[in-house]
């Protein structure tokens, strides 16, 4: 396990996003969110 210290939410979720949405996502991928995702989660 590895742990990764960030300045702040936005910098987790956008290296989270860039780290391994990217290698992991593809064309005509889908992610689902719900109605209770606070919307400055969504990158």
């Amino acid at each position: 396990a590895e742990l990764v210290w960030t300045r702040g939410t936005t910098e987790a979720i956008n290296l989270v996003a860039s780290s391994w949405g990217m290698d992991t996502l593809g064309d005509g991928d889908e992610i689902l969110l719900s109605s209770l995702e606070h919307h400055s989660n969504i990158v």
